[in-house]
């Protein structure tokens, strides 16, 4: 009998790497508005806020490049694969 896991549970093992990238981004959610809320207000919480989601659309991405999961790539027409294949 298989297992099935949760639907919001990531794919291909990469669980412990994604908790890493989120709680890696929580630190700095944490950190930044206790450098940038005193000085810019609510602007310094929105600039940290901002920082934190950059960190984990980067790593998470980064990640997936690094696993050949490419989700830029998969947006492409075949078309333009085909040419970018082509032209390397």
């Amino acid at each position: 009998m298989q297992t099935l896991k949760p639907p919001n549970s990531p794919p291909l093992g990469m669980d412990r790497r994604f908790s890493i990238i989120i709680i890696g981004a929580g630190f700095i959610n944490v950190l930044l508005p206790l450098a940038l809320a005193p000085p810019y207000a609510a602007l310094g919480m929105a600039v940290a806020a901002v920082i934190a989601e950059a960190v984990v659309t980067g790593g998470i991405c980064t990640l997936l490049r690094f696993r050949r999961l490419d989700p830029i790539v998969y947006a492409r027409t075949p078309e333009e694969a085909a040419y970018e294949s082509a032209s390397t």
